[in-house]
Order: structure tokens, then sequence, then C-alpha cells
């Protein structure tokens, strides 16, 4: 129930990318596997860097409760957006509440 809902918030357009694309350090995106995002397995990451053409995200989550730190962008995601204002709080309480439990 609880990855349904998630899915559902996911809206608007996504686009293709490719390694010369602008994103900015920082920034939280939607990734998507398929370019309907509602319908399609989704990350929700904070990109750091293009490294040798791969990019590097500072963390990223499916479910908003656990995160991964200092990763690559898995291949199988293709599609992005930016996060809506709303969306990128979620992330950042989200992301916070992980690290303060890790140091638990």
């Amino acid at each position: 129930m609880q990855m349904k809902d998630f899915k559902a918030r996911i809206s608007g357009e996504v686009a293709d990318f490719s390694s010369d694309e602008e994103f900015s350090m920082g920034d939280v995106y939607v990734f998507s596997t398929e370019k309907d995002a509602a319908g399609s397995e989704v990350l929700w990451a904070m990109f750091d860097r293009w490294e040798n053409g791969v990019m590097i995200l500072e963390s990223s989550s499916r479910d908003l409760s656990l995160f991964d730190l200092w990763h690559e962008l898995p291949d199988r995601f293709r599609y992005y957006r930016l996060t809506t204002r709303e969306e990128l709080k979620e992330y950042v309480v989200g992301v916070i509440s992980y690290e303060c439990n890790r140091c638990l």
C-alpha cells in the first residue's frame, strides 16, 4: 500500500537524459524506469556530479525511509524530473531522519 501511494504522488512529465545534460549539485530529482513514472520503478535522488560519464548521487531512496549514500545512478533509471517543493521537503525530512537513526 505505501509504495502504491508513493508512486501515485509521482506526476508530471519526465524526459530522457544523457551525460551532457545540466544537473545541479544538491538538487533532488525523481528518476524512473519508464516515461510514465506512475507505472514504473522510481528513485528519488540528490545529484552530486558526473564522473567519467556516470551520474554520482549523494543520496537516494525508493521509499523515503531507507537511503543509499554516495553511489552511481543505476542504469535502469532513464527518465527524470525535478522534484516539486513539497517532494523536496519530504525528501529532506526522510534523509535527515535516516542519518539521525544511523548515528544512534
